[in-house]
């Protein structure tokens, strides 16, 4: 009895091997199961084939690590600009400034009428006026050096007291003060004298005290006269 011999399935039976790596796969395989090579090249087509391949995966890396560094800059770019942008939006803080006010005209003030005068000081400089008449009218007659000092002593503590009261707010004020106060040097120059003559009578004659006794009463006069037509003004 003739047996037939049994039919080889070709998808079985025959293999591919890989070109690149040697590996017998399956003839119904178009890749080889391990390095994925194409099973149809000739191992001089996989060689070739193979440097290719190496160049894309490179290729394809060198075009991410581009990728990566243009858009690292463009964001560091981006970065930039919007620093600046917003330092120019903030506004620099304002030092203190010195405010000018404006010019304004010199205005005079009105003179405070002089007829609205203080009876204080009314009363203050007509009894500064009477002390220093009295010691005019004393320096014309008879006295001594005792009772012109004692005199002299009592105007300078009187005119301390009531001086200060007179306070009438008038330009004439300022002259007053000043003719009393010239006064007030007269006498004192005139009692010095005075006494410098007492100390030295064997030296200085009665004619040299008057001499200069009567410069500095006709000096002091004067201030008066100039006093009292300060204060009618």
């Amino acid at each position: 009895m003739s047996q037939k011999p049994a039919a080889i399935n070709p998808a079985v039976g025959s293999f591919k091997k890989c070109s690149h790596c040697g590996l017998r796969n399956l003839a119904n395989k178009s890749r080889c199961a391990r390095c994925k090579q194409d099973l149809s090249l000739t191992l001089t087509e996989a060689k070739i084939q193979e440097p290719l391949n190496d160049c894309s995966g490179e290729f394809g890396q060198s075009k991410v690590a581009v990728i990566l560094i243009v858009s690292g800059v463009l964001l560091l770019v981006l970065g930039l600009v919007y620093m600046r942008q917003r330092t120019q939006a903030t506004p620099e803080p304002i030092g203190e400034v010195a405010v000018v006010q404006p010019a304004t005209p010199d205005v005079e003030k009105p003179a405070k009428a002089t007829s609205q005068e203080s009876p204080q000081s009314k009363e203050a400089a007509a009894h500064v006026l009477g002390e220093l008449r009295h010691l005019q009218r004393a320096t014309e007659s008879s006295m001594t050096y005792d009772e012109y000092d004692e005199m002299l002593t009592h105007l300078k503590a009187d005119l301390n007291s009531t001086l200060p009261s007179y306070v009438d707010h008038k330009p004439s004020d300022e002259v007053f003060r000043r003719e009393v106060e010239s006064m007030v040097r007269d006498y004192t120059a005139a009692e010095n004298w005075w006494k410098t003559t007492i100390r030295n009578s064997s030296v200085l004659s009665d004619a040299d005290r008057t001499e200069r006794l009567t410069a500095s009463w006709t000096s002091a006069k004067t201030h008066l006269e100039n006093a009292e037509q300060a204060l009618a003004r």
